[in-house]
């Protein structure tokens, strides 16, 4: 998913896993991507305000499925505010 991310052929992605942690990490050793790990709304609209976040990585086991929803639905309609996303890396 990071890859699709970071070729263009994915504007956005979302990774799933146990704590969201490892997933974030993985993502981020990909050129172009840029995981967030996201466990409520300040941190979801923050990653895309303020970091251009293109990757939401969310961790199953510490939030509930409602968080998880909510958390995915304020990153996808936050804008970011600070320019034009960075030159992709690589």
């Amino acid at each position: 998913m990071a890859n699709a991310v970071a070729r263009g052929d994915a504007w956005l992605g979302v990774v799933v896993d146990s704590a969201g942690i490892g997933s974030s990490i993985a993502a981020n050793k990909v050129a172009g991507a840029r995981a967030a790990l996201c466990y409520d709304r300040a941190t979801a609209r923050n990653s895309r305000e303020h970091n251009d976040a293109n990757v939401l990585s969310l961790g199953a086991k510490l939030i509930s499925p409602e968080a998880a929803r909510e958390i995915l639905a304020i990153w996808l309609s936050t804008p970011i505010r600070w320019g034009a996303p960075p030159a992709p890396r690589g």
